[in-house]
């Protein structure tokens, strides 16, 4: 072999060595973040989570929905569920696509967490009294503290599991409470206030 070509293998063998470094220390950051991260969820275990609507407990009629035609970005709003079994949005049977959350919503450490529709977009509120939006998840996925919301109920933590009597979301970032803008009714945007408005899961 010449001293050219030698050289040249040489140059490749540390190229690839040097790449193959790199590679270990990206797995090892990926690892650690998912160690430290528990809420993240990905996409290809969706098929082993199950879906539930989040509806408005003084109004069974209504659960937080995504417009027909969702983006990044698209308001949050109430929507009546659909009639044909007993109980409203409480029963699973009568939740639109619209109306779709993964359950059980990922946690981290902390308690707070991210409510992920159906289409993988998270519940979003960058300041008290504005709006509620759907937008792409995050931080690599884990969420920022405006995606993030902790459940409770009467100032305690609550949960959120489907049939539970009932839970408030509160805001991580702006500390308000997940809200509908006015007297709730079909299409009524949401946002966040101090009142504390009590929401259900169905089952």
């Amino acid at each position: 072999m010449s001293r050219y070509h030698t050289r040249h293998a040489l140059t490749r063998a540390l190229g690839a060595l040097s790449r193959a470094k790199r590679a270990t220390a990206l797995l090892a950051a990926l690892a650690a973040t998912a160690a430290t991260a528990a809420m993240v969820v990905p996409a290809s275990s969706a098929s082993a989570l199950s879906v539930h609507a989040i509806y408005l407990k003084s109004n069974s009629r209504l659960a937080i929905a995504a417009p027909n035609k969702l983006t990044d970005g698209s308001a949050a709003q109430l929507k009546e569920c659909n009639t044909g079994a007993p109980g409203f949005c409480a029963n699973d049977a009568n939740m639109k696509v619209s109306q779709q959350f993964v359950f059980p919503p990922p946690f981290d450490s902390n308690g707070v967490l991210l409510i992920l529709n159906q289409q993988g977009l998270c519940l979003t509120n960058r300041s008290k009294g504005g709006s509620v939006t759907f937008e792409t998840c995050g931080n690599t996925g884990t969420g920022f503290a405006s995606q993030h919301w902790i459940p409770g109920l009467g100032g305690v933590a609550a949960t959120m599991a489907p049939g539970s009597i009932g839970f408030t979301l509160q805001n991580n970032k702006t500390g308000g409470f997940l809200s509908p803008v006015m007297q709730p009714v079909n299409h009524t945007p949401l946002t966040t206030t101090d009142g504390r408005w009590t929401w259900g899961t169905s089952s």
